[in-house]
């Protein structure tokens, strides 16, 4: 008997032998066509492995691992560094959105003025002094019909804004010394390249000095600026920074809005279910980033002070006067962001004399 058993085996072994290569070939293929099968979204974001802790690269993180759980593997979401796709860094973020709507990248999340500078003028109604009051404001705007609004014709550009995020919030003032309202008057303060910006500070007195803000320290060192416009992360996140400017103020006159973008036509070549996962996992992750910015923020001011450092708020009143102050520059770029978008923007910041809920008011918003 166990003569007739070995005879047996030895002729059933090599068939179970075969079979196992078959498994392991047959799954290490079907791994490799998985891959293979599987569509790549190239996520182009700021500084990802620099500063891997930044609000945005979380919540690409987030996208990424939401995207791919939510398709099977069907879609496979990269990282890569907006600077990638300059051919100096300050360039990154300009050539990103053109080749993010030429259909090199499919995906990315770029600054609001970034996009305005080159497809949309309107959305610099971020950018303009005090129309945006505070973060409910903001949360009414970016996701009702003035938000859709401002997004609209990006598509004709072949780019699709699927959800606004913040990834800083409202910029604050940091200075050498204590800033009042008075003593904005003649002070050398750096910003970001953005004209409202500019003008914003010289309309109060002060003396703008358009700087990259890979520059800010090099501009205060060197006795050029006495004080920046920045946001709480890049604040921290400057090595020096706050040690030469040790006092914050909290202007609350203009907010940092980003944008989680898609090809078009690459999100139109998605099957309807992978698409959903798309949109969804975006809108997912940019509710996250804000509210990680709003409560990020109140943690590096609660770390600033604990170091020693300063932080005041400029007072309402002193904030009215400046709103009132800046009605020129408001002005001067009317035309080109839209006076029916900024009306629309205002009047969902301001009081509610119906006693529905602020947040089912109907805003109108005229079309050009």
């Amino acid at each position: 008997m166990f003569d007739i058993n070995l005879r047996s085996l030895s002729k059933v072994l090599p068939a179970l032998a075969l079979a196992a290569v078959a498994v392991v070939v047959g799954t290490r293929w079907s791994r490799a066509s998985s891959k293979a099968d599987s569509r790549e979204i190239r996520f182009a974001i700021i500084d990802h492995r620099k500063f891997p802790g930044r609000y945005y690269v979380e919540a690409a993180r987030l996208f990424k691992r939401t995207v791919e759980a939510k398709t099977s593997g069907r879609l496979r979401v990269t990282l890569v560094d907006v600077e990638n796709w300059g051919r100096v860094k300050r360039e990154g973020a300009q050539v990103a959105v053109q080749q993010l709507a030429a259909g090199e990248l499919e995906m990315a999340n770029l600054r609001a003025d970034t996009v305005a500078r080159v497809y949309e003028h309107r959305l610099n109604v971020f950018d303009m002094p005090y129309v945006v009051k505070d973060y409910a404001h903001a949360k009414r705007v970016i996701e009702g019909p003035i938000g859709e609004r401002l997004a609209e014709r990006l598509p004709n550009n072949g780019i699709t804004n699927l959800a606004y995020t913040y990834s800083g919030g409202f910029r604050v003032l940091a200075s050498k010394r204590p800033v009042t309202r008075e003593t904005l008057r003649g002070l050398k303060v750096a910003m970001t390249q953005i004209p409202i910006e500019i003008e914003q500070f010289k309309a109060w007195g002060a003396v703008s000095v358009p700087t990259p803000k890979e520059d800010f320290p090099a501009a205060v060192k060197s006795g050029e600026a006495e004080a920046v416009e920045i946001t709480w992360n890049c604040y921290e996140g400057t090595p020096g920074l706050p040690a030469l400017l040790p006092h914050v103020t909290e202007m609350g006159n203009n907010f940092y809005v980003t944008m989680m973008l898609v090809n078009s036509k690459f999100l139109a070549s998605l099957p309807e279910m992978d698409r959903a996962a798309v949109v969804t996992a975006a809108k997912e992750a940019a509710a996250f980033e804000r509210d990680v910015t709003i409560k990020g923020n109140e943690q590096i001011k609660e770390r600033h002070l604990k170091k020693g450092g300063h932080v005041a708020t400029m007072p309402q009143s002193d904030r009215d006067i400046l709103a009132k102050a800046s009605e020129p520059v408001i002005e001067e770029f009317a035309d080109q962001v839209g006076r029916d978008i900024i009306a629309a923007v205002r009047a969902e910041g301001a009081p509610k004399s119906s006693s529905r809920p602020a947040d089912e008011q109907p805003v109108r918003v005229a079309r050009q």
